[in-house]
């Protein structure tokens, strides 16, 4: 009789764990009524609240969002004060900071998702298992990561210096191809008469942009992390590090990078392009979105032409792009009041009507479709209503959005034209140098990434200004090493060591 009653009881049991297997986070929530929640979210140019992704959100999820964003000055800095503080924010969306979300999972301010996601199948899906080994620790997932979109399996480039073609053609000069041919065309546009009563400056930079992709894979160090011999070695350790900041010194010296280098911010560099003072600038093909309307309207006869990567004296060179890496990020804070209704918001977003709305929105009204089935943008509705719903996404099914996503490269004649140059076409592709470290797990040392690398950059810059020597080099690296660096460089070996068999 007791055997009897054991079974029924495990019965019950069983029973109960399938009906909950098979219950949603819509149906735990459906009768209690929808909160306000809040998300905080990326700086960007537009105000999240009027944008019209969130009415169309809240049309079709019936959840009505109050949006925030982090200021484009330190956001990582302010987001830090925020979390101390522990703001009420139901949803907060970062990008490319995946050692910094998973410093606040050890520190116990992130919710666990995984208690949940069995009850989202939608949200479940979306992760794929890069994404969700990025952000699992003791075996919790903390965030959901949107991994970067990939047409070719390794990411894409979107980095090279962009050219006055019409400068060059005045000159007599074609496009450069090696390090020495760069040389001698930054030469040449010093003395070019531009026009605008002002010197040439033959290349314009900003003081963020330090290790130039397209310039330091003639040096051999076309990645942050590259391999030698079979260890993977970081930039900051290369010997042909010091090579390419001796290059970029004399450069400088010479006059033939902008003198404001150390100064510059982005909005410095696309004024002085725009203006025709700057014979060449080092550029995103997304930056066309802040400078190209500006551009056609003061340069009206301008042409651009794209540096390919250059080669050096060795005959060496390639441009480096890293596999994996997250474009987006989004995580719950531990102390949120609405943790089931915001699990349920992002699970209807995931629609795929709703998704395929948000994303490209309507046809006829944001894109066409040509005979061959591929989607073009319709302007400006596209750019818009759609070209902002990204920073929207809590979670997005990877190959669903690779194609839609070609409509953002293709809002702008421009972008996509450098985009397409740099990603399909040779000899970019040829080129391209792929870094599997992207897919590296999170370490314990990964929280001394971000201070390894403003002090990487403060010694760089510091070197390329012609503050101090490649002689004192040695010094910063033992400091480098000493602050966490020889720990990160251990553990990504480590993990190179199984990762490459």
């Amino acid at each position: 009789m007791k055997r009897i009653i054991a079974v029924f009881c495990l019965f019950l049991i069983l029973s109960c764990s399938l009906s909950l297997a098979e219950e949603t986070i819509g149906q735990r929530v459906k009768d209690t009524p929808k909160p306000t929640l809040r998300q905080l979210n990326i700086n960007v140019a537009k105000d999240y609240n009027t944008y019209p992704t969130a009415q169309v959100l809240e049309e079709a999820t019936g959840y009505h969002v109050e949006y925030d964003m982090l200021p484009s000055d330190d956001p990582m800095g302010k987001l830090n004060l925020i979390m101390a503080s522990r703001e009420p924010y139901d949803i907060v969306v970062v990008t490319g900071v995946t050692d910094q979300v998973m410093s606040y999972a050890k520190a116990g301010a992130l919710l666990d998702l995984n208690p949940y996601l069995a009850l989202a199948p939608k949200l479940n899906a979306a992760i794929n298992d890069y994404e969700r080994e990025t952000f699992t620790l003791d075996g919790k997932l903390y965030a959901i990561g949107m991994q970067n979109p990939s047409f070719t399996g390794h990411g894409q480039v979107t980095n090279t210096v962009f050219f006055r073609k019409d400068y060059l053609d005045q000159l007599g000069l074609g496009m450069p191809t090696t390090l020495d041919e760069f040389t001698e065309t930054l030469r040449a546009l010093k003395t070019f008469d531009n026009g605008t009563g002002s010197p040439t400056i033959p290349l314009t930079i900003s003081s963020g942009d330090l290790f130039l992709d397209c310039i330091k894979g003639a040096f051999g160090i076309p990645n942050t992390w590259n391999e030698v011999d079979g260890q993977l070695v970081h930039i900051a350790e290369d010997p042909r590090t010091l090579n390419y900041l001796n290059y970029m010194k004399s450069l400088y010296q010479e006059g033939l990078i902008d003198v404001d280098y150390p100064a510059n911010k982005a909005a410095n560099v696309y004024e002085k392009f725009t203006t025709g003072v700057a014979g060449s600038a080092y550029l995103s093909c997304y930056n066309y979105s802040n400078f190209g309307d500006s551009l056609k309207e003061l340069q009206p006869a301008s042409v651009i032409a794209y540096m390919q990567p250059l080669k050096g004296p060795e005959g060496f060179g390639g441009i480096g792009v890293t596999a994996g890496g997250m474009d987006r990020i989004a995580f719950i804070p531990a102390w949120s009041k609405n943790v089931e209704h915001t699990i349920n918001y992002m699970e209807l977003k995931l629609e795929e009507d709703t998704f395929r709305n948000v994303t490209i929105g309507t046809e006829g009204v944001h894109y066409t479709v040509d005979e061959n089935g591929e989607r073009w943008p319709i302007l400006p509705a596209f750019t818009d209503e759609r070209a902002n719903s990204v920073n929207y996404y809590t979670g997005r099914p990877a190959e669903q959005y690779a194609e839609y996503w070609k409509l953002r490269v293709k809002k702008r004649a421009d972008i996509w034209e450098a985009w397409e140059y740099m990603n399909i076409k040779e000899p970019f592709v040829s080129m391209t140098i792929v870094s599997d470290v992207g897919y590296a797990p999170t370490f314990d040392s990964s929280i001394y990434a971000a201070s390894l690398n403003s002090m990487l950059a403060d010694a760089a810059m510091k070197i390329i200004a012609g503050e101090s020597t490649t002689d004192s080099y040695p010094e910063f690296l033992a400091e480098w090493r000493a602050e966490g660096g020889a720990e990160m460089v251990q553990d990504y070996n480590a993990w190179w060591k199984d990762y490459s068999k």
